[in-house]
């Protein structure tokens, strides 16, 4: 990462930060049905160093309800990185996703393309990263009939539907060990992101921040966890997705030897 010395990097994050909270909290004021819960989310990401200035990224992601430990989604992602410069990247990929029905057995299928760029500084013990991400949303048609409040019948159509999804997130690690990213180095991580849709009417989709700690158990290993909140609007029946979520992730590396 390259230095900076601009003094107003904190004041951009809180701002943004800021922000996420005021589209909240106006969401959940225009919404009729709420969904909450907890959730807990473990994730494995392996980085493959391909080349030089090139890096593959593979995670899986499983999210499941706290109450009765139940399957809310599943989500496989590959995507191929440049790093252009050393405060720049850029690249793509693809992922798939099962979204899992809180109301019947059917399974959601959604293939997703997508394109990113990145860019990172740094000021201290302070590490910044901003992340633009297009993606191409794929999702199967399901046709669901609600007879009652407590009879729900639903099904896969066999379509899909073409949704565009941009999404910016805004990133901030403090060093609060500093072993120069070896075994024994601790960093407090915190970011915001919003998700937007192409559809003026429809425009917001989902709100997040997360707070947590990354502790390097060696070079090329480290373990993350901490508490996401995410809100999503459906827009086709007027709900609110509201939960909390506890995030664990394990990061692996894996470069060619020097």
């Amino acid at each position: 990462m390259s230095k900076n010395s601009n003094p107003f990097l904190l004041g951009r994050w809180f701002f943004f930060l800021l922000v996420t909270f005021f589209l909240q909290t106006g969401a959940q004021a225009q919404i009729s049905t709420f969904e909450e819960g907890w959730l807990y989310w473990t994730r494995y990401f392996l980085e493959v160093e391909t080349g030089e200035k090139t890096n593959l990224g593979i995670e899986l992601d499983n999210r499941r309800f706290a109450e009765e430990s139940r399957q809310y989604q599943s989500i496989g992602r590959a995507s191929l990185l440049h790093q252009k410069k050393d405060w720049v990247s850029y690249g793509g990929g693809i992922s798939y996703s099962m979204l899992y029905s809180l109301f019947t057995d059917v399974i959601q299928p959604e293939i997703r393309p997508h394109q990113e760029v990145n860019f990172s500084y740094s000021e201290d013990r302070f590490s910044f990263n901003h992340r633009i991400r297009i993606e191409q949303r794929f999702v199967g048609d399901t046709v669901r009939h609600i007879n009652s409040e407590e009879k729900v019948t639903e099904e896969l159509s066999g379509t899909y539907s073409f949704t565009l999804r941009s999404r910016y997130m805004m990133a901030m690690d403090i060093n609060l060990l500093d072993k120069e990213e070896k075994g024994g180095h601790l960093n407090f991580e915190t970011n915001a992101e919003i998700m937007v849709n192409d559809s003026i009417d429809e425009w917001l989709n989902t709100l997040r921040y997360y707070f947590g700690v990354k502790y390097f158990l060696s070079e090329n290993l480290q373990i993350q966890l901490g508490f996401l909140k995410s809100i999503e609007r459906e827009y086709e029946f007027d709900t609110l997705f509201d939960y909390e979520n506890l995030r664990f992730t394990l990061r692996h590396q894996i470069r060619k030897k020097r």
